[in-house]
């Protein structure tokens, strides 16, 4: 079928000939394929298996895109044809069709007020929708280039990890392992340095957050009663938040205890094999806002040396995945010797230490019973 689009380009076309009849066909045809084609978009996003990654379908995005594109053609086509086609006058359909308007100059604007208000305000409404859409679309962009940037910073530390790995010829568990720890961790901060973001807020700012996260924490551990304020405050602040994938073994049994640890989400078992028993072990289970690594708190009050920490009794696996606020021996160490130079107040606390110990050996005792006369 030729439509003749030369000829139709240089002439005023009739609104009820044959040639606009046809093509009006063919374009709700073609709006309706560009509407189809826009729901494919949405196939085009894929993981990437290899980078457990989101990723884009090329191919199809590339085909798709051309697709939509030809269907674009025929919406400019459409705008062409409408600024050249011509008009039946009102005032000459009283008989037959009408006269076709051609010299589009001679057309008059409504003496009516009330028309002339409608178009002002469609077109100032028109204005401020497209003003709307233009910055939605810069928002849209900048939160696309701020995600697109952090998988490629992710992609890249991927990079780095596996290159490290193979050089030091790793075996396939540990690598396992690592690619596990890397994608919780992920998953978790979503790419977001916590440690850097919080340490460049103001001083104020950064302790409220603190105690808004770790404080309930630290209210658990022993012997807290007797710490003023500003110590408490000062543990808060030296916290950091850690993590741990499922199967990982925190503490070994007779490795140094150098951090105290605070569950706040996941499920970690602790078990001892020292009992003088063969193959009999005791096992206990800490969860959600429980904390382990106590024998620091006698040990930082006690001892006058840093080297010399004391030995874990107890080996702790992560038996889910963990997250906690870890409190190094150091710290803790540091803090108590600034804040506790009183030796008033140091006995003090050595006594509640004392008392809370007494509780702890009673209750593990108590457990050990246990599982030792279900062993016999």
């Amino acid at each position: 079928m030729d439509f003749k689009l030369v000829y139709c380009w240089k002439k005023i076309l009739d609104p009820e000939g044959s040639f606009l009849q046809r093509w009006n066909k063919i374009f709700l045809v073609n709006c309706a394929l560009a509407i189809s084609l826009d729901a494919v978009f949405f196939y085009a996003p894929v993981i990437n298996r290899h980078s457990t990654c989101l990723d884009l379908d090329h191919r199809l995005q590339i085909t798709v895109c051309l697709l939509r594109t030809l269907t674009g053609i025929f919406y400019i086509l459409h705008i062409i044809f409408q600024f050249r086609t011509g008009f039946r006058a009102p005032s000459s359909r009283e008989f037959g069709r009408g006269e076709l308007v051609i010299d589009t100059s001679n057309l008059d604007t409504s003496p009516f007020i009330g028309e002339v208000l409608f178009a002002v305000f469609i077109s100032i409404f028109g204005l401020i929708l497209f003003s709307l859409l233009i910055g939605n679309m810069q928002k849209y962009l900048q939160n696309l280039q701020s995600i697109a940037s952090k998988i490629e910073e992710k992609r890249e530390k991927r990079k780095n990890t596996e290159l490290w790995m193979s050089h030091c010829m790793l075996p396939q568990s540990l690598k396992d392992r690592i690619r596990e720890y890397r994608l919780y961790k992920w998953k978790k901060t979503k790419g977001v340095d916590e440690d850097g973001l919080i340490n460049d807020l103001p001083k104020g700012l950064r302790r409220d957050i603190k105690q808004h996260l770790c404080m309930a924490l630290l209210l658990r551990m022993p012997a807290t009663g007797a710490f003023n304020e500003l110590l408490m405050n000062a543990m808060c602040d030296r916290l950091k938040r850690v993590f741990y994938a499922k199967g990982t073994y925190i503490v070994m049994e007779g490795d140094p205890v150098d951090e105290m640890l605070f569950i706040m989400r996941g499920k970690v078992e602790t078990m001892t094999k020292n009992a003088g028993t063969t193959g009999f072990f005791n096992l206990f289970y800490f969860r959600d806002g429980d904390f382990f690594g106590e024998e620091l708190l006698p040990w930082s009050l006690e001892s006058r040396s840093f080297s010399f920490q004391p030995i874990s009794t107890r080996t702790v696996r992560a038996i889910t995945e963990v997250e906690a606020f870890a409190l190094t021996a150091h710290d803790l160490k540091s803090l108590l010797s600034y804040h506790l130079l009183n030796p008033l107040h140091r006995n003090q606390v050595v006594r509640t230490l004392g008392h809370v110990a007494f509780h702890h050996i009673t209750r593990y005792c108590l457990e050990f019973l246990r599982q030792f006369c279900r062993f016999m």
